[in-house]
């Protein structure tokens, strides 16, 4: 069973993430968010870094979602 994700539901993501990422994402609107998601690039190898890995599994879900 495929899970869709909504773009409120990622926004909604951030209550959970590390402050780091919290701090730099909260204020921005939903489409600003989705905008930066959508460019974000890292080295997958950084995982073990909560901020990182939070990023990741954003970007992740927005994908799955098709966007």
């Amino acid at each position: 069973m495929q899970i869709a994700w909504s773009p409120t539901q990622l926004y909604n993501m951030i209550v959970t993430a590390p402050e780091d990422v919290r701090d730099g994402l909260r204020h921005f609107t939903r489409r600003k968010f989705l905008r930066t998601l959508c460019r974000f690039s890292t080295d997958q190898a950084a995982f073990r870094d909560p901020v990182v890995a939070t990023l990741i599994t954003l970007k992740s879900r927005l994908q799955r979602a098709g966007g």
